[in-house]
C-alpha cells in the first residue's frame, strides 16, 4: 500500500493570556440557563463549569435553572456541591407544563424528538411525512409552552434573589431561548446590569426554516445586550452577518479535570475497538464515509475484529449507515447512558468518532464531544459533512495533534490511506507488542482548553465590562 502523503502543518489554537493581574471580586453574578448539573446532557458542561470557575472570581454567583427530575439520568462527573459563592435556585415548574411533559413523554416512549419527525428531511412515504408534520407542529408547542414556563418562573425567582442582591452583571445562555428572553426582561428592569449573551449556536439558520419568532429575539439579543460570546468563529461569523458592529468574543467549550474513570473489562482489548457516544441527528451526521474506509480496511477478512460501540437512542440511523457497507454486525449498542457510562465507553476504546457538519449555512459547529476527548487523552476520528471545506472542527484536532478529521465531501486517498495505515499499525501492535502503536503520535496539545483557563479569559471579559 502507498503511504499517505505527510500532510501540511495545521493552525495550532492558542487563546489569549489573561490582560487582567487582580480580579474584581466585589461584583455579583447571576447565570441564567435551561442547561445545568446534574443534567445528563453535554450543554450542561459548560455552564456548570462557568458557574464552578467564575465562583473563584467573583463575590457570588448565583445561577438560575429549571428544576432537575430525580426519574432522568444524573451526570456525576459534574460535581458543584459544597462550592463557596455558587448559589444554585431552580425554578417550579407549572402543573399545566407537568401535565403537558408528561402526554409528550408517553408518546415519544423513551425515543427523542429528533427520531419522530425526520430531522434529517430524508424521504419518507406519504403516511409517515403527514404524521411527522403533525408531531412537528405538536413538539413546537411542546418547545414554547416550556419557554414560556421558564421564563415566567425564571423572572420570579430573579426578581426574588434582586430584592437581597445588587447583581452586577448577567449572563444568559441559548439554547433555550428563553434564557435570553429572562435577560431581555431583566435588562428592562435594571439597565445598569451588564448583560452577556452567550450563544452555543445561534438561533437562526438559513438551512433550515426558523420561525419569525426566533429572528425577532436573536435581533433584539444582539441590539440589547452588552457583550456576546460564543463557542467558535463559525458561529460568531454567522451571529455578525446580523449584528455587523457588535463585539463578539470567542470563549471555546473544554474539558474539567478528569474523574476517576475505569475502564471496562467487557471491551476486548485485543480487538480494534472504535465508539461513537452521542445524537446523530436523525442521519444529519452521516458516519457512512469511516464505515466505507473501514470496509476497505477489512478487505483481508478481519471483520471480526472490529467493534464499533455506539451509545445514544440513533441505533437504528447508525445500523443503516453501517449496512451500506456491511458493518452493521459489529456494532455494539450501549443505549441511552450517563455521561459517566459514556466517558467509561470512550476511555476503553482505540479511537473516539466525533461527528459534526460545516456548510456555507451553518459554520463552527464543535460539539462537545471533542473537548471529553481531550480530557481523556483519547485520539479522534473526525467525521465532517457538508459542502465546506476546511472546517474548524478539523482544523482544531490536527492543531491540537488530538486525532485525524476527514471532510466526506472531500475525501481524497490520501485521507483514506492515512487512517487505514493509522488503524493498521493499531492491529499490528495489538497483535505483537514489539509494534510500535499509531496511537503514541498524537500528543494532545490541549492545556489551553481546560475550563479554568477558558473561563479566565471569561472572567476578564466580565470585569471590563
Amino acid at each position: 500500500m502507498q503511504r499517505p502523503a505527510k500532510p501540511c502543518t495545521p493552525v495550532r489554537f492558542r487563546l489569549q493570556p489573561p490582560i487582567m493581574s487582580e480580579i474584581d471580586i466585589n461584583k455579583k453574578l447571576v447565570i441564567i440557563t435551561t442547561s445545568f448539573a446534574p443534567e445528563n446532557a453535554i450543554g450542561a458542561v459548560r455552564l456548570s463549569s462557568m458557574a464552578k470557575y467564575l465562583s473563584k472570581k467573583f463575590i457570588s454567583v448565583h445561577v438560575i435553572c429549571p428544576n432537575f427530575s430525580n426519574s432522568l439520568l444524573s451526570d456525576t462527573t459534574l460535581d458543584i456541591n459544597d462550592i463557596q459563592n455558587l448559589e444554585v435556585t431552580r425554578t417550579k415548574s407549572s402543573i399545566i407544563f407537568r401535565f403537558v411533559k408528561l402526554l409528550r413523554n408517553r408518546v415519544l416512549s423513551e425515543k427523542k424528538a429528533s427520531e419522530v419527525i425526520n430531522l434529517s428531511n430524508q424521504k419518507i412515504a406519504s403516511s409517515a411525512r403527514i404524521k411527522s408534520y403533525f408531531m412537528r407542529l405538536a413538539f413546537k408547542a411542546f418547545t414554547f409552552l416550556r419557554n414560556r414556563d421558564f421564563l415566567n418562573g425564571a423572572l420570579k425567582a430573579y426578581k426574588e434573589l434582586a430584592k437581597v442582591n445588587e447583581f452586577n452583571i448577567l449572563i444568559t445562555s441559548y439554547p433555550s431561548f428563553s434564557s435570553h428572553q429572562v435577560g431581555l426582561r431583566i435588562k428592562r428592569l435594571d439597565n445598569n446590569i451588564k448583560w452577556v449573551a452567550d450563544f452555543r449556536d445561534p438561533m437562526v439558520y438559513e438551512s433550515f426554516s426558523s420561525s419569525r419568532n426566533l429572528a425577532s429575539i436573536q435581533a433584539e439579543v444582539m441590539h440589547k445586550s452588552d457583550h456576546v460570546i460564543t463557542v467558535s468563529n463559525g458561529v460568531k461569523e454567522m451571529l455578525q452577518e446580523s449584528s455587523v458592529n457588535k463585539k463578539i468574543d470567542v470563549i471555546y467549550n473544554g474539558y474539567d479535570n478528569l474523574p476517576d474513570i475505569e475502564t471496562l473489562s467487557s471491551i476486548n482489548k485485543k480487538d480494534l475497538n472504535l465508539c461513537y457516544v452521542g445524537t446523530l441527528y436523525d442521519g444529519k451526521r452521516d458516519l457512512s464515509p469511516l464505515f466505507k474506509i473501514l470496509n476497505a480496511f477489512l478487505v483481508d477478512g478481519r471483520k471480526e475484529n472490529l467493534k464499533f460501540h455506539y451509545a445514544g437512542s440513533d441505533i437504528k440511523t447508525l445500523i443503516n449507515q453501517a449496512s451500506k457497507y456491511g458493518l452493521s454486525a459489529n456494532i455494539i449498542n450501549h443505549g441511552y447512558v450517563s455521561r459517566l457510562q459514556s466517558m467509561k465507553i470512550q476511555k476503553s476504546c482505540d479511537f473516539v468518532v466525533v461527528g459534526t457538519w460545516n456548510s456555507m449555512q451553518e459554520k463552527g459547529i464543535l460539539t462537545g464531544k471533542i473537548f471529553e476527548a481531550f480530557m481523556l487523552r483519547k485520539p479522534i476520528i473526525g467525521i465532517v459533512n457538508g459542502d465546506l471545506q476546511n472546517s474548524e472542527f478539523k482544523n482544531l484536532i490536527e492543531g491540537c495533534n488530538a486525532g485525524v478529521a476527514i471532510e466526506s465531501n472531500f475525501l481524497s486517498e490520501i485521507d483514506q490511506n492515512n487512517i487505514i495505515d493509522i488503524l493498521s499499525r493499531v492491529m499490528q501492535s495489538k497483535n505483537d507488542s514489539n509494534k510500535e502503536n499509531s496511537i503514541s503520535k498524537f500528543t494532545f496539545e490541549v492545556d489551553q482548553f481546560h475550563y479554568k483557563e477558558i473561563f479566565n479569559n471569561l472572567s476578564n471579559i466580565l470585569i471590563s465590562l
